[in-house]
């Protein structure tokens, strides 16, 4: 991951926060996309803070290293960390996603400012909970827009500089709900189902020019999103809230993080494409 560049669309979020901060510690240059700026702002101070974790040391150095670091090249550069050689670069951009051309705008910025893009994650997701009868057509489109074709514009926008370089990597969050359905959810699950069908197919379309798509299907994972559900003033009722942890195996509700370990395990395996990764703790066995 050192040195490699990661676009997280959805980096407002909390999931996509912590898949930012993720890859940071890893190394790689990350442009955090969303589309409420002061939480971006508060994100790039994070990124900018935080410390590589790696202790294996560099076997030799190349060009790039030694224009970071000129006065480090020298006999002893191999006993020199590999995060201190490196100098990070991570930015901000406002992206709406349900729009093509906010998408081609930041990748016209990435193909000026960046030599490649290795990754592309996206992170981002809303939902509009009601009866489908009593749901408004605005808030149905609102949902489609976002989740469904948000995602298929920002993959159909960086596919061509997947395609061109011949590699990358995208990984895609769904949900366990476009799996299984759930009720009041009936718009989000279609979206959400329809990242898995749209992810698999892209596989094979990208796969010959070794572009790995993989998915991500999500439990209940404590964000702004399933906050109703885990705070104790606005909770339906506290049996509702056990009903769902007990049908949790392994009793307790996901944190941001536990999907960020999870992309950056595709992110890293080679040889793994088209899959569908649950981490739900074990709510659907």
């Amino acid at each position: 991951m050192l040195g490699q560049t990661v676009v997280v669309m959805g980096a407002s979020g909390g999931i996509g926060e912590a898949v930012c901060l993720s890859f940071a510690k890893m190394g790689a240059n990350v442009v955090a996309c969303g589309r409420r700026n002061p939480i971006l702002e508060t994100l790039l101070e994070k990124l900018n803070s935080q410390k590589i974790e790696t202790s294996s040391p560099p076997t030799s150095l190349d060009s790039n290293v030694s224009t970071l670091a000129p006065k480090l090249k020298s006999k002893y550069a191999a006993e020199i960390p590999c995060a201190i050689l490196h100098k990070q670069h991570h930015n901000i951009h406002i992206c709406d996603v349900s729009n093509y051309n906010s998408i081609t705008t930041l990748l016209s910025y990435l193909q000026k400012h960046s030599s490649s893009v290795s990754h592309l994650i996206n992170a981002f997701g809303i939902t509009s909970d009601s009866i489908l009868l009593k749901q408004p057509l605005a808030d149905i489109q609102r949902v489609l827009d976002t989740n469904l074709l948000g995602t298929i514009n920002s993959c159909k926008a960086f596919s061509r500089i997947f395609l061109k370089q011949r590699y990358g990597n995208i990984v895609n969050i769904s949900s366990v709900v476009g799996q299984h359905g759930n009720r009041g959810q009936a718009v989000y699950a279609a979206s959400k189902a329809g990242v898995i069908g749209f992810s698999k197919a892209l596989a094979k379309e990208m796969g010959p020019a070794n572009v790995r798509v993989n998915v991500i299907c999500p439990g209940f994972i404590q964000t702004d999103m399933t906050k109703n559900i885990f705070n104790p003033e606005t909770q339906q009722s506290s049996l509702e809230y056990n009903d769902i942890l007990n049908s949790i195996i392994l009793k307790r509700f996901g944190e941001p993080q536990d999907v960020a370990d999870g992309v950056l395990f595709l992110s890293k395996s080679k040889y793994i494409t088209g899959s569908v990764l649950n981490i739900d703790g074990g709510l659907f066995i």
